[in-house]
């Protein structure tokens, strides 16, 4: 399955739940729905950005800097690298989540700022 096809499933079926969960939860008025589907871009775009800082490898570089600090005499630990079949396997995995919630954040957001300024 390529990227896109992966991505565009992702991002239809995290819509079809949400637009479920939206229907079921809000009161049927425009300005409650539009509340709600803000929240769930603003969710979806904190998960983007997670990924986004993840895929950077703040995370990874924070830990390698304390174990360098903690054990400076042993220089045999900094030597060895991660797998990259692995690291891109798993890069690849996250960039189709990440870019999936970042464009449901940006069409649920969108839809609510439409409610909004609806008649």
């Amino acid at each position: 399955m390529t990227q896109k096809k992966a991505i565009v499933r992702y991002m239809t079926a995290v819509m079809a739940i949400f637009f479920i969960i939206t229907l079921v939860i809000a009161p049927k008025n425009k300005l409650a729905w539009s509340n709600h589907l803000f929240l769930f871009g603003l969710l979806f775009l904190t998960i983007s950005a997670s990924i986004f800082v993840i895929r950077g490898g703040f995370f990874h570089n924070f830990a390698k800097a304390f174990k360098k600090f903690n054990r400076i005499g042993r220089e045999h630990e900094f030597a060895t690298q991660p797998d990259e079949k692995a690291m891109s396997r798993r890069d690849a995995g996250l960039r189709t989540v990440q870019t999936g919630s970042f464009l449901v954040a940006l069409i649920l957001i969108g839809l609510s700022i439409l409610l909004l300024y609806s008649r």
